[in-house]
């Protein structure tokens, strides 16, 4: 690219989200259930009861964007945001990404990238109680290989 040129995609697609989570209850002290406190045989039951895992895979719909700017030829400074989910596989299915940063162009067709990035991720599937969210961010080093 040129100095000071810019470009918009926009793209559709698909996320494979693979997701688990594991849940351990220890106790330390006396547990009241019911204004009741529990025997040291009923206590080990309800951390077993208590704990376990959930773990589930699935595809979401994806719409993002990406506006890239030209600092010079070799330098250029990117956004992408992206959302999927939007409730197609769970009573709430939502997951989207944010991330701004600089690339480094080498040759015609790579580049080096430093990033900023944010992922967050909500999901409760139908008719059950279960659900989570998980939010990550932090910087992103990687390389972007173009197909012209």
């Amino acid at each position: 690219m040129k100095k000071g040129d810019s470009t918009f995609i926009g793209f559709v697609g698909a996320r494979i989200i693979d997701a688990g989570m594991d849940m351990d209850m220890s106790l330390t002290a006396d547990v009241k259930v019911n204004g009741r406190t529990l025997t040291k045989k009923e206590i080990p039951e309800l951390e077993k009861s208590a704990s376990g895992s959930i773990n589930r895979a699935w595809v979401q719909p994806l719409l993002g964007m990406q506006v890239t700017y030209a600092i010079s030829p070799e330098w250029q400074a990117f956004m992408r945001l992206d959302a999927g989910g939007f409730g197609v596989s769970g009573k709430k299915d939502l997951s989207g990404t944010a991330q701004a940063g600089l690339a480094y162009t080498v040759g015609n067709s790579a580049q080096f990238t430093l990033s900023w990035k944010y992922f967050g991720l909500e999901y409760a599937g139908y008719n059950t109680d279960n659900s989570y969210s998980n939010y990550q961010n932090g910087v992103s080093l990687g390389l972007r290989w173009f197909f012209l």
